[in-house]
This record gives C-alpha cells, sequence and structure tokens, in this order.
C-alpha cells in the first residue's frame, strides 16, 4: 500500500475576522492521523496572507487484486479574505488513482479541521492505511470528495478551533512499492 497521513497549521482571526498580515503561524491541535508508513513531506503553505478554502484528493479504485492504495493525494487552494484566488498547495503526493472534483467552502469561508478515514494494519495483507479525508469549513459545513477510498474506520485530524484557519499542512507517503 501507498501509506498516508495528515497535520496541518493554521493563522489566528481576529473578532473583525482575519489577521491581514498574520505575525505567526500555530501549530493545530488534535493528533496528527498516521498512516503508519512513509516519509513526512514539506509543509504546502498558502501564500501569506491567504488561507485554505478547498480541497480535492487523489485516489485509486478498489482493484480487487494486487496491491490497493486507495488515498494518495491531497491538494489545498488558497485565497485571500477577500476572496482573491492565490494558487494550490500540496505536500508529498503518491503516484496512483484519479483526481476527485475541487469542493470548496462558500464564500467568506475556510478550512478549519479535518479528519481521516484510515483502514488499521493489516499483518502482512495489502495494508492502505488513508482512504479518505474530510474537510470542515468555518461555517460548519463538511466537505466530502466525490472519490473515496473504502476501507477503514474515521479518525478526528488536527483543528484550528474557532480562532483560526488552515493555512499550511503535511502529509505522509510511501515510497512505490513492488507489487
Amino acid at each position: 500500500g501507498n501509506a498516508k497521513a495528515g497535520k496541518i497549521q493554521w493563522t489566528k482571526k481576529t473578532s473583525k475576522g482575519f489577521i491581514p498580515k498574520p505575525s505567526k503561524t500555530y501549530n493545530a491541535s488534535g493528533p496528527k492521523v498516521d498512516g503508519y508508513w512513509g516519509s513526512w513531506g514539506t509543509w504546502g503553505k498558502c501564500p501569506k496572507g491567504s488561507y485554505a478554502y478547498a480541497f480535492r484528493q487523489r485516489v485509486e479504485k478498489k482493484k480487487g487484486g494486487g496491491d490497493d492504495t486507495a488515498l494518495n493525494s491531497i491538494q489545498l487552494k488558497c485565497r485571500t479574505a477577500k476572496g482573491k484566488y492565490k494558487g494550490v498547495i500540496k505536500s508529498r503526493e503518491g503516484w496512483w488513482g484519479r483526481w476527485s472534483s475541487w469542493k470548496s467552502c462558500s464564500k467568506g469561508h475556510f478550512l478549519t479541521s479535518f479528519k481521516m478515514r484510515v483502514e488499521k494494519k493489516q499483518g502482512g495483507k495489502d495494508d492502505t492505511a488513508a482512504n479518505d479525508v474530510r474537510f470542515r469549513c468555518s461555517n460548519g459545513k463538511e466537505l466530502i470528495a466525490n472519490r473515496r477510498g473504502p476501507w477503514g474506520t474515521w479518525r478526528n485530524g488536527q483543528s484550528c478551533g474557532k480562532s483560526g484557519y488552515i493555512n499550511a499542512f503535511a502529509t505522509r507517503v510511501e515510497t512505490k512499492q513492488k507489487s
């Protein structure tokens, strides 16, 4: 399998909304969701003054034979408080599967937390680790991708709480394995 995991960073907001030029980035509270194998990639970071508002994931469908990998990559889109698009960020990525469509928070809202569906270690059988991720927007809406892996149980990931928005993330991915 192609094991994955995730962790996030966030920037505080004020009672009026955003800090226009964030002076500090904070590590999110809660556990990093760990998929057991692989190496952590570098942090994908939104440009200064922007925050993540959308995501998509690359998922390999169930093969039925061979090495299933399920969730292989995650990408986030960033924008400013005024809605100006600032680009796509990514961390370490896997190789297999097809991309879901983008799922976005509504205007004026941003990603604040995530949870991940992770398959437990299979003890010599085919391990997929991460299968699916869901993000929550600052208005409470949960974003669900149209491509998802079928195995595992949901684990709460990290959260910015009520005082911030996601502006960086990192993923853990295992190198290509021989089938």
